[in-house]
């Protein structure tokens, strides 16, 4: 096939597969959703230490409580209540927890021991989370898996990019509590599309059990849910070989 040329005649550069796939409408959907997560992530991970005035030990103490969380949700917890309950019912309760939390965040924002605790607390909304968003992504993708991951990646660190600079600004400039609103307004957004997309997520759930292949979390990589793919194959046992004389 020729390389499709500009007004000038010279070949135009094809966009990279990742920002391609993104044409998908699940693909850039569920995207959305963990840009908007990622917003309320990043808030509470480089805005609300701001806050808090702890030293570099009680702060460390503060992360370190909420890292457990994180690791032990995602890895142990988030498997089985997507077993039990389904992906996406799972997925909408954790946002409403997290929502939850952080309102709890913008009214009580300079109360250092309620920060603390909901702080903590949402690391374990974020552990189910980064497991179950991806998988969701992982499930609903028409491409193949890195180059999914790498659509997904690149929209969602918008997210946690901005995030940040945002909440200093408006932080500074407006209130300190607002951030953690603007955080909560995202969450309502990004539940709305999981209602909206339910259906869509569901079907490609089942599909992909069908096709005997399951997401499972990999304790490598940016977040506790980078994607292995598995595949789901029969053993059966050998037969002894004879003995050579």
């Amino acid at each position: 096939m020729r390389a499709r040329r500009g007004r000038r005649g010279r070949p135009r550069a094809r966009r990279p597969a990742p920002v391609r796939a993104l044409r998908h409408p699940g693909l850039l959907l569920l995207s959305l959703v963990a840009f908007l997560y990622n917003w309320a992530f990043f808030t509470v991970l480089a805005y609300a230490p701001l806050l808090l005035g702890f030293g570099a030990l009680q702060l460390g103490a503060v992360f370190f409580g909420w890292g457990v969380l994180v690791a032990v949700f995602a890895v142990v917890v988030a498997p089985r209540l997507e077993r039990r309950f389904g992906l996406v019912p799972v997925l909408v309760v954790t946002f409403v927890v997290l929502a939850l939390d952080l309102a709890a965040m913008a009214v009580w924002t300079e109360v250092s021991g309620v920060l603390v605790v909901t702080v903590i607390v949402s690391g374990a909304c974020s552990g189910l989370n980064n497991a179950l968003v991806t998988e969701a992504v992982m499930e609903v993708a028409p491409v193949e898996r890195p180059v999914a991951s790498a659509a997904y990646s690149f929209v969602r660190f918008f997210g946690g990019s901005l995030a940040p600079l945002v909440a200093g600004v408006v932080g500074a400039a407006v209130s300190v509590h607002l951030p953690f609103a603007i955080a909560v307004v995202a969450l309502a957004v990004a539940v709305a599309l999981l209602v909206r997309s339910r259906r869509m997520i569901a079907d490609a759930a089942a599909a992909a059990h069908d096709a005997g292949t399951t997401v499972l979390p990999d304790v490598a990589g940016d977040s506790p849910a980078e994607p292995a793919v598995v595949p789901v194959q029969e053993v059966w046992p050998q037969a002894p070989q004879p003995a050579r004389p």
